[in-house]
Order: structure tokens, then C-alpha cells, then sequence
């Protein structure tokens, strides 16, 4: 899949460890140059939308079910809106929890994440990729790393990212897309394929152990 990538006639030094050779017409900012942090409570319960950043992204969280801690009071909550980046990034020793996502409603979450605004103009949703592979590879973790085991939103702030042409990132999203149905489809197929398997598999168990191993009987 990786081979349907073209590469450039160009490439250059970006000088970051993580993100190595870019394109030579891509530029490299840091976060502070693209974004901006802000931090708006809840505190006249004006939001009642409940979202949660989990492992499967920022999704909706059922308060009959809550998913994660339950404060007293949504009070203390941080409002959230459509498009912005969200960061958990305390506890980096813990890996079992996810670090960054998208929100896809107004919504509020815990105080403790970050908040990042587009302060300019550009594709939000390559950001968060951008900023998703840098947690998957543990980039966040080895910033992070040592007695404080965290990253401020002003530590967030200063992190290089890749910025190509808005189109380009426009372009990339619509190929990071269609490589993501074409993957689902495959794992549906397979999943498909392992149930068929496991059902020959018990059907052939069973007639072993109830006709033994004769194929004539």
C-alpha cells in the first residue's frame, strides 16, 4: 500500500530527531505558530455533552456508563468545540491510554487535557494525524520523560510539526481516508474468513470426537 506513494523530487534535512528528511517545499513550525491554547470552564453548566478521549479517539461519554473517572460537578470541566485538538499528557509512563484526538462536537472534558485552536488556516484533521504518529512513536513520551513524566501545553507549544501547502494537506487527509476504508475492508474480510475458519474447525472437531476417524461412517 505504501508502494501507491510517489515520492518528491526533493527532499531536505528538517533538523527535528522525529520527523528526519521532509519534502524541501514543506515548511517547519512550531506549534505556537499554528495554534493557540485556551481554556473556557463549564462553570455555569452551560454544556452538559460529556466527551472522553479514549483509545477509539474522543467519543461521547453515556452517563449512565461513564467511561474513566466521574467528577463531582461538571463545573470543572473545560468546554470543548467542533475541530479543535485535544491532549492528555500526564502520566507518559502510562501507555495504555490514548494522548491526542479530534473532537467531533461541542462538547466539555476534564480540565486536565489541553486545548489547541487553530489559529490559522489550514486542515485541522492533518494536524491530528501529524500529532497522532508523534504519539504512536513515542515522541511525547521521550519529551516527557523523567521525574515529571508530563508536558505543559506551553512544552505542546514549542514541538516542530511538518507543514506542507494547505492543499497538500488537504490532499494527504483524502489519501490517509481512502487508505483507512481500504484497510477496514480488509479486516472485515478477514474477520470474516477467521468465523468460517473457526466454524470448520469446530465442525471438524466435532465429528472427530462423536464419529472418530473414519471417513466412511
Amino acid at each position: 500500500m505504501i508502494d501507491d506513494l510517489k515520492p518528491y523530487p526533493a527532499m531536505k534535512d528538517s533538523g527535528v530527531p522525529w520527523l528526519g528528511e521532509v519534502p524541501e517545499h514543506w515548511g517547519i513550525q512550531r506549534g505556537k505558530w499554528l495554534f493557540r491554547t485556551k481554556k473556557e470552564i463549564n462553570s455555569d453548566l452551560r454544556n452538559a455533552n460529556v466527551l472522553s478521549l479514549t483509545l477509539r479517539g474522543v467519543v461521547n461519554n453515556d452517563p449512565d456508563a461513564p467511561e474513566g473517572l466521574v467528577p463531582k460537578d461538571y463545573g470543572t470541566y473545560q468546554l470543548f468545540s467542533k475541530g479543535d485538538l485535544v491532549f492528555k499528557l500526564i502520566d507518559l509512563e502510562n501507555l495504555r491510554t490514548s494522548r491526542v484526538g479530534l473532537v467531533h462536537e461541542d462538547g466539555i472534558m476534564s480540565p486536565a487535557y489541553i486545548r489547541l485552536i487553530q489559529a490559522h488556516g489550514g486542515q485541522q484533521r492533518y494536524f491530528h494525524h501529524q500529532y497522532f504518529d508523534l504519539y504512536q512513536r513515542g515522541v511525547f513520551n521521550q519529551l516527557g520523560a523523567g521525574v515529571r513524566s508530563t508536558l505543559s501545553a506551553a512544552d505542546l507549544m514549542e514541538i516542530p510539526v511538518a507543514t506542507p501547502p494547505p492543499a497538500e494537506q488537504t490532499a494527504i487527509v483524502r489519501f490517509l481516508d481512502y487508505m483507512d476504508r481500504r484497510i477496514r475492508r480488509y479486516i472485515r474480510a478477514k474477520q470474516k474468513l477467521i468465523k468460517l475458519l473457526e466454524e470448520q474447525k469446530q465442525a471438524i472437531i466435532h465429528r472427530a470426537v462423536t464419529r472418530g476417524l473414519d471417513p466412511n461412517v
